[in-house]
């Protein structure tokens, strides 16, 4: 089987959940180049087994093997948070990105800024990248800084940060709009979340189940339960978190 065969072999078997059968192609393969190392890792970090990309990753390093953008912004999600392995932590793989020259590339910033913004002691870091980017913020660049803001405490920077990204026009997504909604239950600031429950339905996201979910939490921490009740009733499928 041709390396471009097994690689993509090793992708559709990650995609399936089958990490087992791809790690065996993997290590069965002679020649590994970046791309195999890749869909390897990603493989790993995206089904959640976050020790292993990173033990993966380290044996990449030890192989001589230098990692790209796509590589780099793969491994970093497995340092998100409490999840990250012990050991990982965004600034070590934030010094290789700079030693391989890709720390400016797309892919590797936002990855950075997620995963920064992810530790209480790495917002600031993550909003250095973000100022950094300027006008080629995107939308998940924008997500990632109002949710490291509402995560560790700082509703308030958080709520101007969004406003500022609708002001500028970016586009908003159900996600980014259920984190603000969050933002404002946990500072009990009932009077932006109706503006925000306005918003969503000005942009046609308001029946999307995470915004809705999170509207009804904030009118029932709001003690706005007629709001939080009729909202419940349009509901047409609800799940547990409703």
């Amino acid at each position: 089987m041709s390396q471009k065969h097994a690689t993509t072999l090793i992708k559709s078997l990650c995609a399936s959940g089958a990490l087992c059968h791809a790690r065996v192609l993997f290590d069965e393969m002679r020649d590994r180049d970046v791309v195999a190392w890749t869909a390897m890792l990603s493989g790993y970090a995206s089904n959640g087994c976050h020790r292993d990309a990173l033990v993966l990753f380290r044996g990449m390093l030890a192989a001589g093997v230098g990692p790209n953008e796509f590589t780099l912004s793969s491994v970093l999600t497995a340092c998100r948070g409490s999840a990250a392995p012990r050991g990982c932590d965004p600034s070590s793989l934030h010094a290789v990105a700079v030693r391989r020259g890709v720390d400016h590339m797309p892919y590797v910033v936002n990855a950075l800024i997620d995963a920064y913004a992810s530790h209480r002691e790495g917002v600031d870091d993550a909003r250095m990248l973000f100022d950094a980017l300027g006008s080629r913020c995107t939308a998940a660049s924008w997500t990632s800084m109002i949710a490291g803001y509402a995560r560790w405490g700082q509703e308030h920077v958080g709520l101007k940060l969004f406003q500022t990204m609708i002001q500028v026009g970016v586009e908003l997504s159900p996600f980014t709009c259920s984190i603000a909604v969050h933002a404002c239950v946990s500072i009990a600031n009932l009077c932006i979340g109706q503006q925000l429950h306005l918003l969503s339905i000005k942009k046609a996201i308001s029946a999307n189940l995470a915004v809705t979910n999170a509207l009804i939490d904030l009118y029932c921490n709001c003690a706005h339960l007629l709001g939080a009740r009729r909202l419940f009733d349009e509901i047409p499928q609800k799940n547990l978190v409703t």
